[in-house]
């Protein structure tokens, strides 16, 4: 993970568990809290905050699912708030949060893409993010999860194939 320290002291994000920031299916672990309001303090001479929360991996040729839940509390501001998936760098999937209202709730967000093999990139970034002046203003992302979208095999592609040809003849 990447965070900028806007104050010099106050990450813009940290990896937390806590009933606010994890967990949102039950099980046990760590999510990522985006503190938002540790941009643009001290009467705006601090810097917005920045914060970027990636994974690498090698990945095969094929469609991939990217999974993820997100919570946004009500006065949570950053100019941009996104998850991508990228190829060598290449955006391949995405999908903008930044207009996502969750009521201060998490929900669960999935999106896809085709990679041609490589080296995928799963990332979620904040940026910059500014003190509201107003509680709650934060948000969280937790239980990520990438996985191969599997193809028809070919034998439901044959039937398919071989029911579409009787029901044409029958039409005859």
């Amino acid at each position: 993970m990447d965070v900028s320290t806007p104050d010099g002291t106050g990450t813009a994000a940290q990896f937390q568990d806590a009933p606010w920031a994890s967990n949102p299916t039950g099980t046990p672990g760590i999510g990522v809290w985006l503190k938002a309001f540790e941009g643009n303090q001290a009467d705006g001479g601090d810097p917005p905050a920045n914060a970027t929360l990636y994974q690498d991996v090698a990945a095969p040729a094929g469609d991939y699912e990217v999974s993820f839940f997100f919570r946004k509390e009500a006065n949570y501001q950053a100019e941009s708030t996104f998850v991508e998936l990228l190829e060598n760098d290449a955006r391949i999937g995405f999908l903008d949060l930044t207009a996502v209202d969750t009521g201060g709730a998490f929900e669960q967000f999935s999106f896809s893409g085709s990679t041609a093999g490589g080296s995928l990139r799963v990332q979620a970034k904040m940026v910059n993010g500014v003190d509201a002046m107003a509680n709650p203003q934060s948000a969280m992302f937790d239980d990520f999860s990438l996985s191969v979208v599997p193809e028809p095999s070919s034998s439901v592609l044959l039937l398919a194939g071989m029911l579409a040809l009787a029901a044409r003849r029958r039409r005859r």
